[in-house]
């Protein structure tokens, strides 16, 4: 996942191979997020990363990287998904 603060900055940010810890922390065990199988039947090559997942991870790097953890000074914060990744950070 890349994030683009400004012309200059970005940040990349990568994903699980697995989602299962995530479908056991939000009960979300949708096939095609933890299921290679289900997921090759969808034609994909591999499972697909819950954007809210990608969500977190990106708000977790603005706050310790581009705000020094001083999330008071985080005013807005509004992902923008412009599509699917796979778990090994391609994009679908």
């Amino acid at each position: 996942m890349l994030l683009l603060f400004s012309d200059r900055a970005e940040l990349r940010i990568g994903v699980p191979a697995s989602t299962e810890g995530y479908a056991c922390a939000s009960g979300n065990y949708n096939p095609i997020r933890v299921s290679q199988t289900f997921a090759s039947c969808a034609n994909f090559s591999r499972t697909v990363t819950h954007e809210i997942f990608s969500s977190a991870a990106a708000r977790a790097r603005i706050e310790t990287w581009a705000v020094e953890n001083k999330i008071a000074k985080v005013r807005y914060f509004f992902p923008n998904f412009v599509g699917m990744m796979r778990n090994d950070n391609t994009k679908i």
